[in-house]
């Protein structure tokens, strides 16, 4: 059987994530259930079961994602040189944060 490339992998656990977060936005976090993401998906329950242990695995690693390009933003942000005012970099970071979210 051949071996599935890391890149598929991630593919598919990037599908998965992206169809939760479609179903969190659309139904909310405690009103999506894991067969609301698996139908968003259009994958079996193996195959995201296979990915994600639980809908707790799947909000933190959303989460995660998150967490880790907001700190990527502000790390370009303050290593600008020269540094923006401090309303600027707030401007920057909300509008970052507000397009993140959609």
């Amino acid at each position: 059987m051949p071996k599935v490339s890391d890149e598929h992998l991630e593919q598919r656990r990037r599908q998965i994530l992206d169809a939760a977060q479609r179903c969190f936005i659309r139904k909310g976090v405690h009103a999506t259930s894991m067969q609301d993401i698996m139908a968003e998906s259009e994958l079996s329950a193996g195959a995201v079961y296979r990915y994600f242990k639980s809908k707790t695995d799947i909000i933190a690693a959303i989460v995660s994602s998150v967490i880790g390009d907001m700190q990527s933003f502000i790390a370009d942000l303050v290593a600008t040189d020269p540094l923006p005012p401090l309303d600027e970099m707030i401007r920057r970071f909300a509008g970052h944060f507000a397009a993140s979210a959609q």
